[in-house]
């Protein structure tokens, strides 16, 4: 939903945080997985029903390209979910992809709740986001925001 929040209040916007985020080439999985009419293919968010099919056309038509605003995705290191394995970590990868200034790092020894896990990584996240915000710099490349820290920076 913060994808979809930023395409539409690109002036509330000036950066984004992802962080084990949903992406839109997961829902047909789960419908595959749990049954199209399944009310586990169901998504809910905050307790309210969403309507999936909106919401994916509007990810797709919307919400993939964000230009220079500074992203970090931010990707666990233990897969912890019922879809393919493969296919969470090319969607994770993906996310980075929506803005010409995208980081993309995975915590090492951490699971899907990376603000338990990983707060430190979060943290720092953050921070680097800010600090590219308030200087109108380009992010710093993933070996340079995470140095010293257990993450793992692919590609």
């Amino acid at each position: 939903m913060s994808r979809l929040f930023a395409a539409t209040y690109p002036a509330e916007t000036a950066g984004l945080i992802l962080l084990e985020s949903s992406h839109e080439d997961e829902i047909d999985a789960y419908r595959d997985l749990y049954g199209v009419d399944s009310p586990d293919a169901e998504w809910i968010d905050g307790g309210d029903l969403l309507d999936i099919d909106a919401t994916e056309r509007a990810l797709r038509e919307e919400a993939r390209s964000f230009g220079p605003m500074p992203l970090i995705v931010i990707r666990a290191d233990r897969y912890e979910d019922v879809l393919h394995e493969a296919l969470w970590r090319r969607t994770q990868a993906d996310l980075a992809t929506i803005s010409d200034d995208g980081v993309f790092a995975i915590a090492r020894d951490s699971g899907h709740f990376l603000l338990l896990d990983a707060p430190g990584v979060v943290g720092t996240a953050v921070t680097a986001v800010v600090t590219a915000i308030d200087t109108g710099a380009p992010l710093p490349g993933c070996r340079e925001v995470f140095a010293g820290m257990d993450v793992r920076c692919p590609g």
